[in-house]
């Protein structure tokens, strides 16, 4: 009887069992129903945003690829705005002869004109033909370039509103007019100071013959004014640079040395990899991943979203969040954290991985990180990184913050 009774509790204990099972997978089951279309709708979702954005990036290759071929013509090189210099053509009655640019980190003001060969004097690198009061008049235009109206004329602008004439969801912003002259200051001077400082200019400036890539003789007015940012603990961005760190948990206290190494505080920063403004934010990576945040939707950023200083600080800020809060969260050491934070938002978290396991596996990344000391995961990102450029990229923010 006795062993009737415990066969029979058995039985009772397994049938128990099995049924606890089924009711597991059809738990399990039920989530997977549910989880399976909202995961395909995401994948949807995001596989449409990039191929709009992939549109968009085509259609502006073109379209700048039309302005480098007029440029390579007259001038013999490809010199265009990037992350690092502004560069501004002004058409005459000869073409694109006249060119001026700033560099943001070096303090760059240069004027470029091509001469006429009978013109060009290597003892009077100022013809005649070109009066002080003409070239004046350029390196004032240059100064006085307002980036909305020069937005709106080129490629990404023109690209940007013909995919809104075609319907494409892309978040854009109408951007305010922001000159030159402001952006170097860091100030909203008057008209009258504005003056003076064009005067200054020229009263600085050094002048010399040089021969373009094509063998035409070009005229140089060269002179050096760093931007305020570059030099002063305050900046014209300061104020929404401090006004968004104060809020970002854990990551408001490398915002702006970020800002110093991807833009020099240009505003306008734009590279060949397709990032924009201030804080470089890429539409198509850690774009998607904001948006989100933003609107509850993967969509694309525009460049002239990423253009407003405001939206660009806000949304480099929340993708450093994103790193710090989810991707690294597990990392126990706060400095050593901020450590992968810094490189991954230039190179991706799988990156940061690869320098302490040799793969893309974040989590058995943090395992190791874990147990070392934050001056030793310093060293070892710095030493191990796959891509020089992330690992002197680490470098340079944390020089920027020291």
């Amino acid at each position: 009887m006795k062993q009737i009774a415990t066969n029979s509790i058995l039985q009772s204990c397994l049938i128990y069992v099995r049924r606890s099972e089924i009711k597991k997978l059809l738990f399990i089951s039920v989530l997977l129903l549910i989880a399976l279309p909202i995961y395909a709708g995401e994948k949807a979702e995001y596989a449409k945003v990039l191929s709009d954005y992939i549109l968009f990036e085509k259609l502006v290759r073109k379209e700048t690829e039309n302005v480098r071929s007029l440029v390579q013509n007259v001038w013999g090189d490809e010199l265009l705005t990037s992350n690092r210099r502004w560069v501004e053509y002004f058409d005459n009655s000869q073409g694109l002869n006249i060119r001026g640019s700033y560099q943001f980190y070096s303090g760059e003001l240069k004027l470029e004109v091509i001469l006429d060969d009978a013109v060009a004097d290597p003892l009077n690198p100022i013809p005649d033909e070109i009066t002080a009061a003409a070239l004046r008049g350029y390196m004032r235009r240059l100064l006085l370039l307002d980036f909305k109206q020069v937005y709106e004329d080129s490629p990404h602008g023109t690209v940007e509103r013909a995919m809104q004439d075609r319907g494409i969801d892309m978040i854009t912003a109408d951007l305010q007019s922001n000159i030159l002259y402001h952006t170097i200051t860091g100030t909203d001077s008057t008209f009258t100071e504005m003056e003076d400082f064009v005067d200054n200019v020229f009263r600085s400036a050094s002048y010399s013959l040089k021969e373009s890539e094509n063998g035409k003789i070009v005229l140089n007015m060269v002179a050096h004014f760093k931007p305020q940012g570059a030099e002063h603990e305050r900046t014209m961005y300061e104020e929404i640079i401090a006004g968004r760190a104060a809020n970002a948990k854990g990551v408001g206290d490398i915002v702006r040395a970020i800002a110093h190494v991807e833009s020099g505080f240009n505003p306008t920063a734009r590279s060949g990899a397709s990032a924009y403004g201030l804080m470089q934010v890429v539409p198509s990576s850690a774009g998607l991943e904001i948006s989100k945040v933003l609107y509850g939707k993967p969509v694309v950023l525009s460049p002239s979203y990423l253009f407003d200083a405001d939206r660009n600080v806000e949304a480099g800020i929340i993708y450093l969040s994103i790193l710090y809060n989810k991707y690294f969260s597990e990392i126990n050491d706060p400095v050593s954290r901020i450590y992968c934070v810094i490189a991954a938002y230039n190179g991706g978290a799988s990156t940061v991985a690869r320098a302490f396991v040799g793969s893309r596996n974040v989590a058995k990344a943090i395992e190791k990180i874990n147990k070392m000391t934050s001056e030793e995961v310093c060293n070892r990102l710095i030493t191990k990184l796959p891509y020089k450029e992330t690992r002197q990229y680490l470098e340079r923010v944390l020089a920027a913050m020291n």
